[in-house]
């Protein structure tokens, strides 16, 4: 028997990053270097139009949030936000309404955030860019700004990119980068690309690699997530939303080898979660070099959270010859039975994201049935059916704040998280109630008491701010859902979802 709770976070503070609470702060990116979160971040100072700056800063992530009497002071944020240099001065490119930054460390001394934007305000395609902060202590200093040069002509020279998502290896000082691009927006689909690029000069190395060239394999919005395993190779997955607002979107995973200093696609676009669900915003983590995980969240009821699907997968039982893999042939590729494993509604979120700890644990946020506060649970693999168990039930975060999330129109929002001392601090955009002004906001919950490495992570904003649904006790277990129940229970879903108007 699998008893249910409900999972809400102990009272603990909810502080702004942000500098003042005029304009909008948004889309976060979290690195951790030990206890300390560093975050990059868009905003800017008036809650209208575009023109997004990224800024750096750090957060102290052994702070007390359940102290009531906290208050905002350099104790908490270490490193007060500092802005990436958009007016091209002093050798570095200037930019136009940055979106969608990610940071990871190069080293303890030095930060990569990789970014779009437009390179004028009078341009309509989004260019990749890279800045680069030096750290000594609590100090970010920018060392540069560069706009990703070196692509080959046609759509990848001048058309849109977005959506990056990396890796770094510090052997060759170079970042593999997965993302989307098009020719103009908001016309054609994103087809998917991988490429390696230098960071100190910011140059693309060697030729990019189509990962979405078969047919169906693009996407609207794609959004691909890239990882690096310890021999280097890159894997990535993606949504293929090319069917735009209708039909089932699928999960596509490829690989890229360096060999001989070239980089090569061993593995073609091979479907790997499916069953006519429209899946989205995946995260792909690697347990190991030969396991493979790839989660998304079914996206058919628009704006409402969906079950959580999940496959486990071994490339290394592929023969790597460049085509896309054929399950029939290759029958120990699944390590998980044949089809996504499916988990119960008490778990299902919104736009979520994932990250993997070193102990193979797997930790997820997103936003709860309905559109709900952040949501935060963690789990991990067992060797036997149903294949999952629960190690931190369901909490919300930022219970005590009434600011909660939105997004830019047009765009989406994601949150992230990072981890320290059995905590995970996360961090959000909160629309400040009685305006239109959004906060960056950071708090903590509980969870299981390793630290982790970072890895691209978050949450995301959610259109109607009802209360959820409950968690699950630590030690209970998974379902396995067989299609036709969570078929029935998205068609329930969509019509409590027609008769809810939406928060804009």
């Amino acid at each position: 028997m699998i008893a249910a709770f409900s999972g809400v976070a102990g009272a603990e503070m909810t502080l702004p990053v942000n500098d003042n609470n005029t304009g909008i702060f948004d889309q976060p990116s979290v690195a951790m270097d030990g206890s300390k979160a560093l975050v990059a971040y868009i905003g800017k100072n008036t809650a209208s139009g575009d023109g997004y700056w990224v800024y750096f800063a750090a957060v102290n992530g052994d702070t007390n949030f359940a102290n009531l009497s906290l208050v905002k002071d350099s104790a908490v944020i270490l490193t007060s936000p500092v802005a990436v240099d958009n007016t091209g001065t002093g050798g570095n490119s200037s930019f136009y309404d940055a979106r969608h930054p990610k940071i990871a460390l190069r080293s303890s001394t030095e930060a990569v955030i990789f970014f779009q934007a437009k390179a004028t305000d009078l341009d309509t395609v989004y260019r990749p860019y890279i800045a680069r902060f030096t750290l000594t202590g609590n100090t970010a200093t920018l060392a540069s700004v560069k706009q990703v040069t070196g692509f080959p002509a046609g759509d990848l020279a001048t058309g849109d990119i977005e959506d990056i998502s990396f890796g770094i290896v510090t052997t060759d000082n170079s970042a593999r980068i997965a993302f989307g691009n098009r020719s103009v927006i908001g016309t054609d689909p994103f087809q998917v690309y991988f490429a390696r690029v230098g960071i100190d000069n910011a140059l693309v190395v060697g030729a990019p690699i189509p990962l979405s060239s078969l047919p169906a394999t693009d996407g609207r919005r794609p959004l691909p997530s890239l990882r690096l395993d310890t021999l280097n190779r890159s894997h990535v997955a993606w949504a293929a939303d090319n069917a735009f607002l209708t039909g089932p979107v699928p999960v596509y995973y490829a690989m890229i080898k360096e060999t001989s200093g070239i980089d090569n696609r061993v593995i073609s676009a091979t479907q790997v979660i499916g069953g006519g669900f429209r899946w989205g915003f995946p995260s792909l983590q690697v347990f190991s070099n030969s396991s493979i995980v790839v989660l998304a969240a079914d996206e058919t009821v628009p704006g409402q959270a969906g079950n959580i699907g999940f496959i486990n997968f071994n490339p290394d039982a592929d023969n790597q010859d460049g085509s896309t893999v054929i399950v029939a042939d290759n029958r120990n590729f699944f390590i998980t039975p044949p089809g996504e494993l499916i988990l119960p509604d008490e778990f299902n979120l919104y736009r979520p994201d994932a990250v993997l700890d070193t102990s193979g644990r797997l930790h997820m946020t997103g936003y709860g049935a309905g559109g709900t506060r952040c949501t935060y649970y963690a789990f991990h693999l067992i060797a036997t059916f149903p294949y999952f168990e629960i190690l931190t039930p369901r909490a919300q975060v930022g219970f005590d704040s009434q600011e909660f999330p939105r997004e830019i129109t047009g765009d989406y929002t994601k949150g992230a998280f990072g981890y320290t001392s059995g905590k995970a601090i996360v961090f959000w955009s909160g629309l400040i109630p009685g305006g239109t002004n959004r906060n960056l906001d950071v708090t903590t919950v509980g969870t299981i008491t390793l630290p982790i490495p970072f890895k691209e992570s978050g949450c995301s904003m959610v259109s109607d701010p009802c209360a959820g649904e409950g968690g699950r006790m630590a030690g209970t277990a998974f379902l396995f859902l067989p299609a036709i129940v969570l078929a029935i229970r998205r068609i329930s879903r969509g019509s409590r979802s027609a008769r809810r108007s939406a928060v804009a």
